[in-house]
């Protein structure tokens, strides 16, 4: 027996419908992650007038899921605008983050906007680790503080780091289900 899931992306297929989408923000990022493809792009970002343009032709065309990522979201000054607007439109809506910008109060804020989960990158284990990859001094200390900001009750956060092998210590494969 099939799913309803498996029978939605089939249906999806079928018609042209663009179930999930994944929109980068912006390619601006407070980390400089040695494995990271953004350093060598270099385009302008849409306005906000623009992704909620795009935003409101992905849903008309039937999408359910949006993802926003980037570099990293939480530098531009409308993206809690742009949640709110996607999830006006019904989106299911999930983020991708390094978290070194989420504060208790911005973690409630997501809450009440319905966001549905954040995926948090978390390259180690190891705090050494961590900074060397992302080239940013402290990181990991601020990003572990991000994802227990994320905690509490009604946001799943997500993170797995780079090497699947380094996560003895901290958190087993970095997943945090606050459902």
């Amino acid at each position: 027996m099939t799913s309803a899931a498996d029978r939605l992306a089939t249906l999806s297929l079928a018609r042209g419908v663009p179930l999930s989408v994944h929109v980068d923000l912006t390619m601006r990022c407070n980390e400089r992650c040695v494995h990271c493809y953004r350093v060598v792009e270099s385009r302008p970002e849409l306005t906000g007038d623009e992704v909620r343009a795009l935003l409101a032709e992905l849903a008309e065309a039937g999408a359910l899921y949006l993802t926003f990522s980037g570099g990293e979201i939480f530098l531009r000054g409308d993206v809690l605008d742009l949640i709110a607007h996607a999830k006006r439109l019904r989106f299911d809506v999930r983020l991708k983050t390094n978290a070194l910008r989420i504060t208790d109060a911005l973690a409630a804020r997501l809450r009440d906007l319905g966001v549905r989960q954040v995926d948090v990158s978390v390259y180690s284990a190891s705090a050494d680790v961590h900074d060397g990859i992302t080239r940013v001094p402290g990181s990991f200390v601020r990003t572990m503080e991000g994802v227990r900001a994320l905690h509490p009750p009604s946001l799943s956060v997500d993170g797995r780091p780079l090497d699947e092998g380094d996560t003895e210590d901290v958190h087993k494969d970095q997943r945090i289900d606050a459902r």
